[in-house]
């Protein structure tokens, strides 16, 4: 007998590895022959699917998956002409149930040009496809009511405004809130109050058309578009239609609860013809009805811009108070792991007014955003953020990281990464230890020049946190293509999060899809102790809210700093 050539040899062990390497692989691998009939499977079908190999060889592949007569005449049209083949399957387990497999499928062929075998490579996409989902369902749906959210509210507004300026129509725009509703919390607990809205919800969506658009923002107040209405008195009539439902008794318990509604209504194009004008005239409409004692609607009026000019006052004030250097910083506290350290600060800007005293962030920021002003007053939350926090780290704070939110007209500045620059390099700030965290709708505003800026940032060794993740576009692809670091569960999210409802849900998708992507997680907003232990139960890597500590003026930041460090 003739022993094997070295040759031979050589071959075996390719085949071998080959072989190997297959088996290994973490996608799935089927060969079939000609005719569909299974040759091959490699472990991670098996893995995946609950068929052992021996109970799969012979079978054809179509008993597995599920496509339509037309899509499996369009798959081997292709197949069979030489071509690659790329599409989604739905396939079944072997215990029952199904599972979602992207796949591409190509032809083997012989020297003489004739196919022999078809091979498929594909991925189990089922949890991916299921995360994508909630988050898409996030970014345009109230997760307790399911009604359309603010931003599929305003979406459907710009749309109804464009036809109906072409058209002459007139739309209604309602603003709803339930009367007292803090006293249904209060008195009966937080889980009623979510089933309590859940049914005035329902009740809502039954009261309008199908073409109409009912949406919950947040907390006990609503939204309705009527976009077609003939006159006005349509409009008041729904409004009234929406009062006798919301008074209509609510069983809990053995109980019954009443409760009111008050409603203001903007009609286009009489009292204003764009979105923030509509909604801000509804608002309007809407105080006045609670003002006059709630229970009622009231249509929008040209005196009640009385307040408008109030607020022309403030504007006034927020312009001189940029030059008179009349803001400050404090400094909210983030924490992580267990032992939850203080690792990290946020920078949040407060106003020193000269009558009314300090003023909240979310009474100017607005303003200084509609008007421009956000970027001056940037421009000085991020250097003075830098100058605080190296003091910090002389202090004693060492490595302690800044967290610095932009606005989203801020973030697309032509000169933000030079601001960035000039910044760390007065303060002599390590690039580390600053953070810039934006809103989905800033990247998705402009995606090209977002990439550009953010990659400028991440290459000079700063890193990069998407603010109020959940209730913007989410495109999740954006988190692949972009360079993030972190993402901040919005806090909305947050403050209904309780034992078994589905915020818990929420958070628990977006933590092990951050995690999947190699991100961290902050959750702000952390209020009560159930909410701190349910997230760190979830794993969220980075803690911040009132639970923990509130904001802190730079000197009290500094002395709990040390406090801590010292206690440690």
């Amino acid at each position: 007998m003739s022993l094997p050539s070295n040759e031979q040899f050589s071959t075996t062990e390719h085949l071998d590895k080959l072989l190997q390497a297959i088996e290994a692989n973490p996608v799935i691998i089927v060969v079939t022959d000609p005719a569909g009939s299974i040759q091959y499977v490699n472990h991670k079908f098996c893995e995946i699917s609950g068929f052992i190999l021996e109970e799969i060889l012979g079978q054809n592949a179509k008993v597995l998956g599920e496509l339509t007569a037309e899509e499996e005449r369009q798959m081997w049209d292709k197949l069979r002409a030489g071509m690659e083949w790329q599409g989604t399957f739905r396939n079944r387990r072997k215990e029952g149930g199904s599972y979602l497999e992207e796949a591409t499928i190509f032809p083997i062929k012989n020297p003489g040009g004739f196919i022999t075998h078809f091979v498929k490579v594909a991925e189990d996409v089922t949890f991916r496809r299921k995360t994508e989902e909630t988050v898409r369902f996030l970014a345009f749906y109230d997760p307790l009511t399911e009604l359309p959210n603010r931003r599929l509210f305003s979406d459907r507004l710009g749309q109804s405004l464009a036809r109906n300026q072409r058209s002459g129509e007139v739309l209604a725009v309602l603003s709803l809130d339930i009367d007292n509703f803090k006293s249904v919390n209060n008195s009966y607990g937080h889980r009623v109050g979510d089933q309590t809205l859940k049914v005035l919800s329902e009740r809502i969506a039954s009261r309008i058309r199908t073409s109409d658009t009912a949406a919950h923002f947040s907390g006990d107040g609503f939204n309705i578009l009527l976009p077609k209405i003939n006159r006005a008195e349509n409009a008041a009539k729904v409004a009234q239609e929406l009062l006798d439902a919301m008074a209509m008794p609510i069983p809990v318990g053995e109980q019954q609860l009443f409760l009111t509604a008050s409603i203001g209504i903007a009609l286009f194009p009489l009292d204003g013809e764009d979105i923030p004008t509509l909604m801000k005239n509804a608002d309007l409409a809407l105080h006045r009805a609670k003002f006059l004692g709630r229970n009622s609607y009231q249509m929008f009026t040209s005196t009640m811009n009385e307040q408008a000019v109030q607020r022309m006052a403030l504007e006034t004030d927020l312009r001189m108070g940029l030059e008179n250097d009349a803001f400050e910083l404090h400094f909210q506290p983030q924490y992580e792991g267990p032992g939850r350290a203080l690792v990290a600060c946020e920078a949040l800007v407060r106003w020193q007014h000269p009558t009314r005293g300090l003023i909240s962030p979310g009474e100017f920021i607005p303003m200084a955003e509609e008007t421009g002003m956000i970027v001056r007053l940037g421009r000085w939350v991020l250097l003075q953020a830098c100058h605080q926090t190296r003091e910090f780290q002389r202090a004693g704070l060492t490595d302690l990281r800044v967290a610095v939110n932009l606005s989203a007209r801020q973030f697309l500045q032509q000169d933000l990464p030079g601001m960035v620059a000039q910044a760390l390099a007065d303060s002599g700030l390590d690039p580390a230890c600053l953070e810039i965290e934006i809103t989905e709708g800033a990247i998705i505003e402009d995606f090209p020049r977002a990439h550009a800026t953010l990659s400028e940032l991440r290459a000079m060794g700063v890193s990069i946190a998407i603010d109020d993740f959940g209730t913007g576009y989410s495109a999740l692809s954006y988190l692949q293509k972009f360079p993030v670091d972190v993402l901040k569960i919005d806090r909305s999210f947050i403050c209904d999060l309780k034992s078994g409802n589905s915020s818990v849900a929420i958070a628990r998708a977006i933590v092990t899809m951050a995690h999947e992507l190699k991100l961290k997680v902050l959750a702000e907003g952390v209020d009560s102790a159930e909410q701190l232990e349910i997230l760190s139960g979830l794993g969220c890597d980075l803690l911040q809210g009132f639970y923990l500590s509130r904001p802190l003026a730079a000197e009290d930041f500094l002395a709990y700093g040390q406090g801590r460090m010292a206690g440690s």
